[in-house]
């Protein structure tokens, strides 16, 4: 495969992941053999400026991805 296949196989890939968290229906998109990415949602909360921490700053909510590695992909880490 030529390195620019390779590129635009990975970007239809992440594409098609982006596009499968963003759809309602699924929220979650498994890669077999690989792991689950899953949309989650963070409340806001009240931080500290990390330049002055005396002062607290309101952190939004926000949408975050979250990974799971199949077990197949952790034996295989687990492995070496």
């Amino acid at each position: 495969m030529q390195k620019g296949e390779a590129l635009r196989a990975v970007e239809l890939i992440f594409a098609a992941i982006a596009r499968g968290l963003i759809d309602p229906d699924f929220g979650s998109v498994k890669v077999a053999g690989f792991g689950t990415f899953t949309l989650v949602e963070r409340t806001g909360r009240v931080g500290v400026n990390p330049s002055d921490p005396s002062q607290k700053i309101q952190i939004p909510p926000s949408k975050a991805v979250k990974f799971k590695p199949s077990k197949t992909l952790k034996d295989l880490l687990n492995d070496r």
